[in-house]
């Protein structure tokens, strides 16, 4: 569906003197970063992002900055700015009789509106029948202020302009919702939002906004304009940026390019991961830049491999998403069949819940572990042959109350459905239900009294999938993956570094407390640093002490894989001479005993693309067994190069 929206703004009555066009209004957009030549943009698997600009003009005048929110805002209420208007969708045509806005407090003070004016529409262009609401100071029910119409209104998009709040200088609003002619509570979604910069005093101001994406492209286009009567022409009081990237939601091999996944913040980091490196339950890879001046210096001070005096000229984290799995319980079940393997993320059997031979209904109860905003519900039925295991009626009941849902089931009753597919079936919630629990209450199946159900999905808002994650800050790869980081001229400023070409990457390790070298390809042409490595960690850009034309060495050299999160796992460091790369070269890492015996492939033929590689080994054999105490042979073999050490596992 159409995302685009145009905002129809207040203006005020500014003497301007006739000022060159280009001189009046300038935007730029600081991160992400837009690519002067090309269009492509990036790829995140993060829903969120956020924008930062900074907006410079030449008049005194107030600036409105506006951007489409392609899957709505997780949090109006962290806007930085004043909510200047906001344009929100219903998805459908609804019949609404009032407004329930949930204000900002923060401590004494109170950041809700107190004038508003609503405009409505059928096709998100055209806005009309305008209505002046009130809404009072404090709150109601619930903490939200109600304004209520005259007579319902039938509109699938309303533009909400705050005119004026109980605070002279900021409005904020947490949530917005409607009440349908029902009294059903209404979750829109949020297509765009403006904030308000005040630039009256200053000519020069930084903005942050922050979207949610849709699953695939997204186009995000930012507006400044200036609030000011009497200027030259159109072009002069409004300018405009366009961020391009793709949104991938879920790291499945269906998806990747050229057998790999290419990933970035948009800005400064960029991870290059084969489609088989992933545990197969790891959904999402997150790339989060961390602001150097938070790092504690004692933390790098010391460490006698960083230039003296020296900073962080960056910093990176990571967190990976692997999938885990609801709580579930259902009336009827077949032993070894239970409603858990519903909602484990597999989609097929034997990974199916299955109902014995029981009357109908059948109960279906999930815990979503916490509150969600559901705007949809996939079923994904079994299906043999031409026989369909899927219901044939059913209804969907939420509620934050688990018990309500069994002593009260037609007060909780969203929707019922009663047109099932065979395989998969699309039930919309169109009220946005908030709960917890969520029951299928199965009246009838296609098959007498049996029902096979390999998965249910849940949709919130903003079109993504409620998902039960367990976070990884550490993240095992079973293939060398590709980490490049860029750098500025401020950077290495601020970080006064002497020397770039001395850059490299060091990993923190937080057992022993310290930044550990890691090492690193420096492009001084292209600004950027790479790393080969099976394994993704918090990592930072130093300047280093004076590097070797070869090296290799070990973090810890003996490690003792004991548990005791002291030394439980050592890195291999090997830096090369560029020339080695030139024919390609494949690289293998093997561990073996005193006796020649081979415990453990580290690497086993990668090629290889970069000067410096980073290599983990937990002290586990290749069954999965913690090794003997004792010295063992390490072997790497780039090619015709051959090189031979010893590493020991001590207590």
């Amino acid at each position: 569906m159409s995302r685009r929206c145009f905002l129809f703004l207040i203006i005020f009555s500014v003497n301007l003197p006739q000022a060159t066009l280009a001189a009046l209004i300038d935007l730029s957009i600081t991160r992400p970063k837009i690519p002067e030549v090309s269009r492509e943009g990036f790829t995140t698997s993060s829903q969120q992002l956020t924008i930062e600009g900074i907006v410079e003009t030449s008049v005194s005048a107030d600036v409105l900055v506006s951007v489409n929110t392609p899957a709505g805002t997780r949090n109006l209420a962290a806007m930085v700015d004043s909510l200047y208007s906001v344009i929100v969708d219903f998805e459908i045509t609804s019949e609404i009789v009032a407004i329930l806005l949930t204000p900002l407090h923060s401590g004494k003070y109170y950041f809700g509106p107190r004038k508003v004016i609503a405009s409505f529409s059928i096709d998100g262009v055209n806005f009309g029948k305008e209505l002046q609401l009130f809404f009072p100071l404090g709150v109601e029910n619930n903490n939200k202020v109600i304004a209520e119409f005259s007579e319902s209104i039938s509109t699938r998009f309303v533009r909400l302009d705050m005119v004026e709040g109980w605070q002279s200088d900021k409005i904020l609003i947490e949530k917005i919702e409607f009440l349908n002619k029902d009294q059903k509570v209404i979750q829109p979604r949020i297509q765009a939002i403006s904030t308000l910069l005040g630039l009256k005093t200053q000519r020069s101001v930084n903005f942050v906004l922050t979207v949610l994406l849709n699953e695939g492209e997204n186009r995000i286009t930012v507006v400044a304009k200036l609030l000011a009567k009497n200027l030259p022409d159109k072009e002069a009081k409004e300018v405009s940026e366009v961020i391009s990237l793709f949104y991938l939601p879920e790291l499945i091999s269906e998806k990747a390019v050229n057998g790999r996944f290419v990933l970035s913040d948009g800005y400064k980091a960029q991870v290059i991961i084969p489609v088989n490196a992933l545990d197969e339950r790891i959904k999402r890879l997150q790339i989060i830049p961390v602001d150097p001046a938070q790092e504690l210096p004692d933390s790098y001070l010391a460490n006698i491999r960083i230039a003296e005096g020296t900073s962080p000229v960056s910093i990176y984290r990571f967190e990976a998403s692997r999938q885990g799995i609801f709580p579930a319980e259902a009336t009827a079940y077949l032993e070894g069949q239970p409603p858990t393997l519903s909602v484990d993320g597999i989609y097929s059997p034997p990974s199916t819940w299955v109902t014995s031979l029981a009357p109908l209904p059948v109960k279906l109860t999930v815990d979503l572990l916490k509150p969600h905003t559901i705007s949809q519900i996939v079923i994904y039925a079994e299906v043999e042959g031409q026989k369909s295991f899927a219901p044939q009626k059913a209804k969907i009941l939420v509620s934050n109350d688990k018990k309500a849902l069994f002593v009260e089931p037609d007060r909780y009753a969203v929707v019922e459905h009663t047109n099932f597919s065979d395989e998969v079936t699309k039930i919309p919630l169109p009220t946005f239900p908030i709960g917890q629990y969520v029951q299928l209450l199965i009246e009838e199946s296609k098959q007498a009294n049996i029902i096979s159900i390999n998965e249910v999905e849940f949709w919130d808002e903003s079109s993504a999938k409620i998902v039960s994650y367990v976070t990884m800050t550490t993240v095992p790869l079973q293939r060398l993956a590709t980490l490049q980081l860029s750098y500025d001229e401020n950077d290495l400023m601020r970080a006064k570094v002497k020397n770039e070409k001395n850059l490299a990457f060091f990993a923190w390790y937080e057992g022993a407390k310290e930044w550990q070298f890691a090492g690193g390809a420096v492009d001084t042409q292209e600004n950027t640093v790479t790393l080969q490595l099976n394994y993704l960690q918090k990592v930072a850009l130093f300047e280093t002490n004076t590097k070797e034309a070869i090296e290799v060495l070990w973090s810890y050299n003996p490690f003792s894989p004991d548990g005791n999160g002291i030394a439980d796992t050592t890195w291999l460091i090997l830096n090369l001479q560029e020339q080695l790369l030139e024919t390609n070269p494949q690289i293998i890492v093997e561990i073996f005993d005193l006796t020649g015996k081979l415990i453990s492939t580290l690497i086993d033929r990668d090629p290889v693309k970069s000067s410096s590689i980073r290599v983990q080994w937990d002290g586990k054999d290749k069954t999965g067994r913690i090794v003997d105490i004792g010295p063992y042979i390490y072997q790497i073999k780039l090619g015709s190069q051959v090189k031979n050490g010893v590493i020991v596992v001590a207590k």
